[in-house]
């Protein structure tokens, strides 16, 4: 009768053995699937979560940017010693009976 048990325990044991390999299998295939997918998988998540991070800081930088050039728009439009500095700087002119001396300071004297 102990011989019959053994018998019929064995088959039993190497199904058992057969659908854990399987699911362990299985459960590495998903894994991988999880972790490489096309454009589901966590690697491609986490490249975009960077791309999102980098969008954003230049989203911040674009902003600061442009609240400096409306402030730079509204100083032009209103100030006006503003704009004549900015137009003597930018584009060389000069007021009325204005002379304008340049120096060659590079060149040493002998």
């Amino acid at each position: 009768m102990n011989t019959v048990k053994r018998k019929k325990q064995e088959p039993i044991r190497h199904e058992k053995r057969k659908i854990v390999y399987l699911g362990v299998v299985i459960a590495v295939f998903l894994l991988i699937w999880i972790l490489f997918a096309p454009e589901r998988g966590y690697i491609q998540y986490r490249k975009l979560q960077k791309e999102i991070t980098a969008m954003n800081l230049e989203v911040d930088r674009l902003e600061a940017k442009n609240i400096e050039l409306a402030e730079e728009i509204k100083r032009l439009r209103s100030d006006d010693d503003y704009l004549e500095d900015i137009a003597r700087k930018r584009h060389n002119l000069l007021k009325k009976n204005e002379t304008v001396f340049e120096f060659d300071s590079g060149r040493a004297r002998r």
